[in-house]
């Protein structure tokens, strides 16, 4: 008996620990903008994967604070489901200061088949 509930709390542990975003920290900060203004679409994911969650304007609305309070990067929503693509894909504006000036892109985000954001495209 003590074996299975040892068991079952490892592996609550697990599930759990698995379903946490990953806090961005000042490195991951410069990644990103990095990646950005390089319009570097491998490293966009890699940086942003740890912050997406379930695809919604919620969690789209929700990712654009994290990225100001975090990274001082404004994102802001430039339209939900819009590009008419299957599925349809919504794109955020991000503008931030990077070397010296400031650059302004956008990224486009898709849903995954189990209704996940995942980064699609950047661009100018």
């Amino acid at each position: 008996m003590l074996y299975r509930q040892l068991l079952l709390m490892l592996c609550a542990g697990i599930i759990l620990a698995g379903c946490s975003k990953k806090r961005l920290d000042t490195n991951d900060c410069e990644q990103l903008k990095t990646a950005l203004a390089t319009e570097n679409l491998s490293m966009v994911k890699k940086e942003l994967n740890g912050q997406l969650t379930a695809y919604s304007k919620e969690n789209l609305t929700k990712l654009t604070a994290t990225l100001l309070e975090k990274c001082n990067i404004n994102a802001a929503p430039f339209c939900y489901d819009c590009i008419k693509t299957n599925p349809a894909q919504t794109e955020i504006q991000f503008s931030f200061a990077y070397q010296g000036t400031v650059v302004h892109c956008n990224v486009d985000f898709s849903k995954t088949s189990n209704n996940r954001m995942e980064v699609v495209g950047v661009h100018r």
